[in-house]
């Protein structure tokens, strides 16, 4: 089971944090650590990362949007809100959550300067988070009712899966008092977590039993973030990272300096793979037309044999058998190519256009670049062991020199 790291930060702008991960049983480890999100990286990886934002700096809200669709409700969101908030739609972020029975959607808006805040000090730190949530969303969930987690200086109320708000903890009760004036009938059941032992909590305790509400006290065993994460739901969380800094955005944003250089790239590949198709088929012509003049060398040198299969091997053979049948002796026909055959395949420009062989003679029809070439030819047969050559003829034409050259073997 992939462990899940909470981190809960410590002040609005995310330089310190706290931090815990979960057991093998998928339970918040009662201990945590806190300091600075750099200490935070090697503990989140491989971690499903789950971040509690400040509840001061998020607004929870409700409003009536007919759309289903997710992103024209994102596009409408600012507008259906504009007229209920201070700032400039411009400037901030809008999430939104579930619709409840009522048919209204619930909303979470917070500034973008503070939600860049968060994301550039995680991914500074090289933490990747998959949510980030407001914090009264993660006070555990009275079902019938409302939960508060009071804290030294910012208290939670969580009034509904995705309903809350935060306040300072002085001015709690009266904040608390004029929250449930606008209920038209007190929650059934008000939860008190109490993660401040040396606080009051005699005005709140006041307020809750002036609006009529039920309540009961219970004290925080663990800490605020073990609280926090034990009151996480996945079902429940309105994730702020959605339009813009969605996971696909962000992704999207790395990715864009890189589009201009992955265009040039597909293209060049696309060039190149059209470049080595057509030198493919190149080779393949080429290949075709080779194997045709072979085939017509073979039957030119062999023409009795009617059936052509490989006609590598089957010249192979038939040399074989020619060599068998006229002998191997220094001054055969075999015997005269094997020693010079070296000599003349490695002559620059020796074209080679017939050869004949008599009487111990052999002939050869060729043609070279011009007379120089031929006579280092003739003096380096000569140089061959045993071996005579004699220029019989020699006529220039078009810069090249045509020549019938004699060899001979001088031992028997």
């Amino acid at each position: 089971m992939r462990k899940t790291l909470f981190l809960r930060f410590s002040d609005p702008t995310g330089d310190d944090v706290c931090w815990t991960t979960t057991d093998q049983q998928g339970h918040p480890e009662p201990h945590h650590r806190c300091g600075p999100l750099a200490q935070l990286a090697s503990a989140a990886t491989g971690c499903r990362v789950v971040a509690f934002v400040p509840g001061t700096e998020v607004t929870l809200t409700r409003v009536a949007i007919p759309s289903h669709n997710r992103r024209r409700i994102l596009q409408a969101l600012p507008y259906a809100l504009e007229e209920r908030l201070a700032e400039d739609i411009e400037i901030l972020h809008f999430a939104a959550g579930q619709r409840g029975t009522d048919g209204e959607l619930a909303v979470a808006v917070v500034a973008r300067e503070r939600m860049d805040d968060w994301t550039t000090a995680l991914q500074a730190a090289q933490i990747q988070p998959d949510v980030l949530i407001p914090e009264p969303l993660a006070v555990p969930h009275e079902p019938e009712g409302w939960s508060i987690l009071v804290a030294p200086d910012i208290s939670l109320v969580r009034t509904g899966p995705q309903a809350g708000f935060a306040a300072e903890t002085e001015t709690l009760d009266t904040v608390l008092a004029i929250a449930l004036q606008e209920q038209q009938t007190p929650p059934a059941k008000v939860r008190i977590i109490n993660c401040a032992e040396d606080k009051d909590l005699q005005p709140l305790q006041d307020a809750l039993a002036a609006a009529g509400a039920a309540f009961v006290l219970e004290p925080c065993a663990n800490g605020i973030l073990h609280c926090l994460a034990g009151g996480y739901s996945d079902q429940q969380a309105l994730n702020l990272l959605q339009g813009d800094y969605s996971r696909r955005e962000q992704i999207g944003k790395l990715w864009r300096p890189w589009r201009p250089a992955a265009a040039l790239l597909l293209t060049w590949l696309l060039l190149q793979g059209a470049t080595d198709i057509m030198e493919y088929r190149q080779i393949k012509r080429e290949s075709g037309m080779l194997a045709q003049r072979i085939e017509q060398t073979f039957r030119e040198a062999f023409p009795e044999t009617r059936r052509i299969v490989d006609p590598k091997v089957q010249m192979e053979r038939g040399l074989a058998e020619l060599n068998s049948k006229f002998g191997g002796g220094a001054g055969s026909f075999l015997g005269l190519l094997e020693r010079t055959g070296g000599v003349l395949r490695d002559t620059p420009g020796l074209q080679l256009n017939g050869a004949s062989y008599r009487d111990g003679y052999l002939d050869l029809d060729l043609q070279v670049n011009d007379l120089q070439v031929l006579d280092q030819l003739k003096q380096r047969l000569s140089g061959v062991d045993g071996i005579q050559a004699e220029i019989q003829s020699a006529t220039a034409n078009d810069n090249k020199v045509r020549s019938r050259l004699r060899i001979r073997s001088m031992t028997s």
